[in-house]
C-alpha cells in the first residue's frame, strides 16, 4: 500500500488528536483504524473493522504487489476502496478479492481506473482531511467520534451511525470546505428509536440495522 510508514505515522497522531471530533481517515485504512471512545460502533465491531482493513490489504497485495494505490477503510464491516487500478479487470478483482474476505458485509468500490498521483495527491488529500476535520468540529449538534471521513483525490467520504439530521448536518458543512471537489454520504442512518439509544448509552451495534445512505454531490 502506498506510503505505508507515513500513513503510520500519521496514524498515532490521529489516535491522539481524534478523540474530541470525527476519525479522519486519511488514505483509508491507516486512520480509519484508530480507536475512539464515543465511536457509535462496540469495541468489539471496532476491532473486527481494523482486522478486516488487513485481511483486504493483505490479499489486494498479495495478488497485485506496487502495481496498484488502493486504500481500504472499513466501518460497521463496510469496506470502502479507493485510490488507483491499472485497468476495470484490475478494479474488479480487487472488488472480489475484498468480498471474499471474512467479516466483509458490503464493499462500496470506488477506485479509479488510471495512474496514481504520487505524493502531492497524498499530501493534498492529507491537508483536505484536516480542514473537513476542523468543519466538522464546529457542528455543535454532532457529537465527537461518530463519523468517519476518508479522502481521496479532493473527494471526500463520509461514513458512520448517525440520525438523519446528523447526516444532513455533516453533509452540508463539508461541502463548504474549499478544496473539496465531491461529498459522497456512506452513513447508515438511525432510526429515532435508535439514536435515543445511543444518546442514553443502551443501544446494541445495530450492524445490519440501519437503513445506508449513499449519496454524492
Amino acid at each position: 500500500m502506498r506510503f505505508r510508514s507515513i500513513a503510520l505515522s500519521l496514524a498515532l497522531i490521529a489516535a491522539v488528536t481524534s478523540t474530541g471530533g470525527c476519525v479522519v481517515a486519511i488514505g483509508g485504512a491507516a486512520l480509519g483504524s484508530a480507536m475512539v471512545l464515543s465511536d457509535r460502533r462496540s469495541t468489539g465491531i471496532q476491532v473486527e473493522d481494523a482486522e478486516i482493513e488487513h485481511r483486504v490489504n493483505d490479499v489486494i497485495t498479495q495478488r497485485f504487489g506496487t502495481a496498484t494505490h488502493v486504500d481500504v477503510a472499513s466501518y460497521n464491516q463496510r469496506v470502502l476502496l479507493t485510490g488507483n487500478a491499472l485497468s476495470a479487470a484490475d478494479r474488479a478483482e480487487i472488488e472480489r478479492l475484498a468480498a471474499g474476505c471474512r467479516g466483509v458485509r458490503q464493499v462500496i468500490n470506488e477506485i479509479r481506473v488510471g495512474t496514481y498521483g504520487g505524493a502531492g495527491s497524498f499530501f493534498a488529500d492529507a491537508a483536505l482531511a484536516g480542514k473537513v476535520r476542523s468543519a466538522l468540529l464546529e457542528q455543535k449538534t454532532l457529537p465527537g467520534g461518530v463519523i468517519q471521513v476518508v479522502c481521496s483525490d479532493g473527494t471526500v467520504y463520509l461514513m458512520g451511525l448517525v440520525g438523519a439530521q446528523e447526516a444532513q448536518t455533516a453533509e452540508s458543512a463539508v461541502q463548504r470546505v474549499s478544496g473539496v471537489r465531491r461529498v459522497v454520504a456512506l452513513f447508515e442512518v438511525l432510526t429515532e428509536a435508535q439514536l435515543a439509544q445511543y444518546r442514553r448509552g443502551t443501544a446494541q451495534n445495530p450492524s445490519a440495522g440501519p437503513a445506508a445512505l449513499g449519496s454524492g454531490q
